[in-house]
């Protein structure tokens, strides 16, 4: 019996004279602007190996349990009664919150680049890290109380400012690098730019600006990321708004902490 080739068709002109062009303009945007480290300036990577070494990072023996503070496992200076409640707060709304470095130069520089100066490619280094910092428990084959990935979204203003949301990237990204199921929770807040406003206007900024983005029951765990925590103000006002609507168990992920 004679066997029977099988050969794929070849691509049809316009096939590649667009692959042409894609990789000309790549090659020319290369030549024009050539990648570089976003921290030390050096060419090759985005983000090179020294200086992804060198960031800040959370020794989390000596983080805090609850909150994540990077030294606050014994006395924690953070979630303490007199702080939760300059926040009117008599506990954590949340169960737990990571952080992976401290919020220092180098990380603001990361971060900066990558959410206002439209380096995306940043997203797969930020998500990567914070997926370490997922419980294994949380993320076991075995596991029957696997939660739901979901994200503070940006606001309107900085969703149309940057021209995508920042932490639904990370969000999607490390759904992706887990398994875990995703969802978007929140509808966009149309609070003002947190940015602009010390720890006691932050609480008050946020206070009532989430809104749910779905009238089906809430997953009984949930997994919230976010870029930054600062104040802590976003994670309270959307954790209070899960509990309320019968979350059980919350846990919040950041890439960096202010400290």
């Amino acid at each position: 019996m004679n066997s029977v080739k099988h050969t794929s068709a070849p691509l049809a002109p316009a096939s590649l004279i667009k692959m042409g062009l894609h990789f000309a303009a790549s090659v020319g945007a290369e030549t024009l602007w050539p990648t570089q480290c976003v921290v030390c300036n050096k060419p090759g990577e985005i983000l090179c190996e020294i200086c992804r070494i060198n960031l800040p990072y959370i020794d989390q023996s000596r983080a805090c349990t609850k909150c994540g503070a990077p030294f606050g496992y014994v006395q924690c200076s953070e979630c303490n009664s007199v702080s939760l409640a300059a926040a009117n707060k008599t506990q954590l709304p949340f169960d737990t919150c990571r952080s992976v470095t401290v919020y220092t130069a180098s990380a603001m520089k990361v971060i900066r680049t990558w959410k206002d100066e439209g380096e995306r490619r940043l997203g797969e280094h930020l998500a990567q890290a914070m997926t370490h910092m997922i419980d294994p428990r949380m993320i076991s084959k075995n596991s029957t109380e696997m939660p739901t990935i979901s994200f503070i979204p940006a606001t309107k203003q900085a969703y149309l400012r940057r021209g995508f949301d920042h932490a639904e990237q990370l969000a999607q990204l490390i759904s992706k690098q887990t398994t875990l199921p995703y969802t978007s929770l929140f509808k966009r807040p149309s609070s003002k730019d947190q940015r602009k406003f010390g720890r006691s206007d932050r609480m008050k900024n946020m206070t009532g600006q989430f809104s749910l983005n779905t009238k089906a029951p809430l997953p009984p765990r949930v997994l919230l990321i976010d870029d930054v925590m600062t104040s802590g103000a976003t994670l309270f006002a959307a954790s209070d708004l899960l509990r309320l609507h019968g979350v059980k168990e919350i846990a919040c992920l950041t890439f960096a902490r202010v400290w």
